[in-house]
């Protein structure tokens, strides 16, 4: 006999808050005007930001509630205010992520071989790091801990465009693995 959860599972509904966020994106882009209007009133972003700095806090103190609908509604309220704080953040310093400096150069490469990371990153993610995550459980520290990620992160996404590049040497690797089309 099938019980509920398994069921719910099957059906896919923990990952339906997934689809809350790509409907939110959809939304946004169809009202960008009024959107745009809205980050740059800076009483409006300023409560966004201060509420997303909030549930964080919120979050790291209690973490999550044993009443799944509450905690699912919490994520996602806080979710949606983060994606709207990255959001106005890269809309206020667009300037900065253009061809024209480093930072922008660097983001638009690393965009356009997003497929080659995504193909190849599980082959690169660090291993065995339990006692790194078991120090992090003892000594909280989140922009220690932000750090480290963020310094893998580099290190992994480096190590899948070094060997995007050796890959793209063959033109039959290139276009099979990447969908790269031959000049």
């Amino acid at each position: 006999m099938v019980q509920a959860p398994q069921f719910f599972d099957a059906l896919g509904f923990p990952m339906f808050k997934y689809f809350i966020f790509f409907l939110f994106g959809i939304i946004i882009k169809r009202n960008f005007q009024a959107f745009k209007n809205f980050i740059n009133n800076p009483y409006k972003i300023g409560t966004i930001i201060f509420l997303f700095l909030v549930l964080s806090l919120i979050y790291l103190k209690i973490g999550c509630t044993p009443y799944a609908p509450i905690n699912i509604a919490f994520l996602i309220f806080a979710g949606i205010a983060g994606i709207i704080v990255r959001f106005s953040f890269f809309y206020k310093y667009q300037d900065s992520f253009t061809k024209e400096t480093k930072v922008g150069r660097v983001l638009q490469y690393i965009g356009k071989r997003t497929l080659d990371i995504y193909l190849l990153h599980y082959f690169f993610l660090p291993r065995n790091l339990q006692m790194v995550g078991e120090w992090f459980t003892e000594n909280i520290n989140p922009t220690l801990e932000f750090f480290v990620s963020l310094t893998l992160a580099a290190m992994v996404i480096a190590l899948c465009l070094v060997v995007s590049n050796i890959i793209r040497i063959s033109p039959l690797l290139a276009n099979w693995l990447f969908g790269v089309k031959s000049k």
